[in-house]
Formats: structure tokens, sequence, C-alpha cells
């Protein structure tokens, strides 16, 4: 069974950012994960994912790939020239109906990615890959 969050050397629980378009996945995801153990934060594009993750140290940032206003493939290699080590925690999940296009850009990034719908225990386990945990 993939671990539950963790806390940090002063106690706090480890964030985790969900950036997804869809309400129901944002609840799934925010569910999921809260009961796992995290401080979850959920946005619904790239632009609103930007100003959390220039600001906070999270442990995982799960990320749709098709979003309006920003994929999120774009999201990530923003987040690579501004907070590297943060980029290196995102988890990306895609619906896309062509995905032989969409996998080119997924695996340019290096990240792991899983195509919706997925498995709870196969994003869990690629979260706990981007944590170090595998």
């Amino acid at each position: 069974m993939p671990e539950a969050a963790k806390h940090d050397g002063l106690g706090a629980v480890e964030a985790l950012l969900v950036v997804d378009d869809n309400p129901g996945v944002q609840r799934t995801l925010q569910m999921v994960f809260g009961n796992l153990g995290y401080d979850v934060d959920v946005v619904g594009s790239g632009p609103e994912a930007l100003p959390l993750l220039e600001i906070r140290d999270y442990a995982a940032v799960v990320c749709d790939l098709l979003m309006p206003g920003m994929r999120g493939d774009e999201l990530f290699w923003v987040c690579r020239e501004r907070r590297p080590e943060v980029a290196n925690r995102f988890v990306f999940l895609t619906g896309s109906p062509d995905l032989e296009e969409e996998a080119a850009p997924l695996d340019r990034t290096g990240q792991p990615w899983l195509t919706k719908p997925c498995r709870i225990a196969e994003l869990q386990a690629a979260v706990n890959s981007v944590r170090g945990l595998e």
C-alpha cells in the first residue's frame, strides 16, 4: 500500500497541489489525498497554480494536461524555470482523446503521467515516486 503523507520536521503536514479544470476530478482528488493526510490545495488552471507554486513547497503536484489558459506541460516548464525542485514533483493526468499526439510533450517532461480514468493506487504510486518513496 502506498505511503500516506508525512509531516515535515516541524510537524506540519505535507502539501499537495491539484491542478485540474474538472470539478469532479478536483473533488475526488481532494478527498483521496486529504484522506491520506495531505494538506490539499485545488485550482482549476495553470495561471491559478503559478502563484501557489511560487510560495508553497509542495510534496507533489497532480496536474491535468489539457486545461484552458495554459496546458499542464506549459505550467511544468514555467515551474521548472522558477522552482525546479517543485517541478520535479509533478505527476500528469490526461484524458486526451489523442493520446499519441499528447504522449510526446508529456514524455519530454520526464515526469510520470497517467491516463484518465486511472486507478487511485496507480496515482498514489506515481505521487510516492515523485516524493522519492518508491
